[in-house]
């Protein structure tokens, strides 16, 4: 639910209330919940003025650049601390929707402990939280397996005169499926939808994930067909997508109903989607599994023309596969092609834009390791200029 941000007064002019304890106090010394911070934070050493930023750009400007980059989590916890200090130093405080901005980036980056922090100072200077700040608060906790104490926090929307929204209850749903309470979160897919929330394909997407990783795929098959037949008693608007497929077709294959599985794959495409490459490496995994090599094959070729890339785990699939079944040959040929793949991959991811001979050399290696080898070339051409791929040919 979209809620309407607000000036607030200055931080600094409210008066602190006398909270002895909270949901989500944290002492000084806050470690991070990302494992790749290892350092703790300290907030008073983070402490920051207007004055300090000494750029040609405005405190203003930076602020809003920040803002922006939270949308997308390329920002630091470091950052983020700077300048959630400047905007409470700011006279008036910036919107509530800043304040939110800022916690959902640090979200993006998985510092859940810090969004904590943060959301406690915020509640110690005066700043009311909305319905989108107690659904990022409320992700953090189902993140961190803290499901009973993310029900607190829907009750605390209810409390504060908010409706939950579809962000609310499709989180909720999601942090049940983690902790494999999966009765749980189907009670709450249907009581959501008799107090008038209409599930999306995300909150669709997550309750069959939970439902699949559970070994409940007949139930999971069973919401597939509401979404695709519009059946639901309440009705719904939209269609399944592939990461729905993906997931379903993966877990049918890990039973052993590859069958049913090329059904559903089948279906995806006639529905005019495109598979993507887990998507098809889930399938070509079960027919391995299934000794139905010669189809494994031939999914795979078919990816390969259809110009999706094939990634580790696919080459390891069919590599383990072949091994298994005694063409080591072809196995030693496809972990040459394999190697092959990731140095280009590596050059471009490093900027890096491979020249004629660079090309010429992974032409001449697929082709000595057979014409059928030769296929994986059209699916990496895409990312070439076509004058350079033009003169190789």
């Amino acid at each position: 639910m979209a809620s309407t941000s607000k000036t607030v007064p200055s931080a600094s002019s409210i008066v602190r209330p006398n909270l002895s304890s909270s949901l989500f106090t944290h002492s000084p010394i806050i470690p991070s919940s990302n494992p790749q911070f290892s350092s703790p934070i300290h907030p008073k050493s983070l402490h920051v003025s207007p004055q300090n930023f000494n750029t040609p750009i405005s405190c203003q400007q930076q602020l809003s650049m920040f803002l922006h980059n939270c949308k997308t989590g390329n920002i630091t916890a470091t950052q983020a601390f700077h300048f959630f200090h400047l905007m409470m130093c700011s006279n008036p405080t910036p919107p509530l929707s800043s304040f939110t901005h800022l916690l959902s980036g640090l979200t993006k980056i998985k510092h859940y402990s810090q969004v904590f922090y943060l959301y406690n100072q915020m509640r110690l200077s005066g700043l009311s939280p909305d319905c989108c700040t107690l659904n990022i608060l409320l992700n953090c906790l189902c993140n961190l397996n803290r499901v009973g104490e993310g029900l607190a926090v829907m009750a605390g929307i209810l409390r504060r005169g908010y409706v939950p929204d579809i962000v609310t209850y499709t989180t909720l749903i999601k942090g049940l499926c983690m902790e494999h309470r999966i009765s749980k979160a189907t009670l709450l897919f249907t009581r959501m939808q008799k107090l008038g929330c209409t599930p999306n394909a995300i909150t669709y997407g997550t309750l069959i994930k939970g439902l699949c990783r559970t070994g409940n795929i007949d139930v999971a098959l069973k919401l597939h067909q509401e979404m695709l037949n519009d059946t639901s008693r309440y009705g719904i608007n939209f269609k399944p997508i592939v990461v729905s497929y993906t997931i379903i077709i993966d877990a049918l294959c890990k039973d052993r109903r590859e069958d049913e599985a090329r059904e559903l794959f089948e279906e995806m495409k006639a529905q005019g989607m495109i598979p993507s490459v887990i998507s098809y490496t889930s399938l070509i995994h079960g027919f391995c599994c299934g000794g139905k090599w010669e189809e494994a094959k031939r999914l795979f070729n078919e990816m390969v023309n259809q110009g999706i890339q094939p990634n580790v785990v696919t080459f390891n699939v069919l590599i383990d596969v072949l091994c298994k079944e005694g063409k080591v040959v072809e196995a030693k040929d496809l972990l040459e092609v394999e190697e092959a793949m990731k140095i280009y991959n590596g050059m471009l991811q490093v900027g890096k834009r491979p020249d004629v001979k660079t090309y010429g050399a992974l032409l001449r290696g697929l082709f000595q390791g057979g014409k059928g080898n030769l296929k994986l070339l059209g699916s990496y051409s895409k990312n070439y200029p076509k004058e350079i791929f033009n003169q190789m040919l």
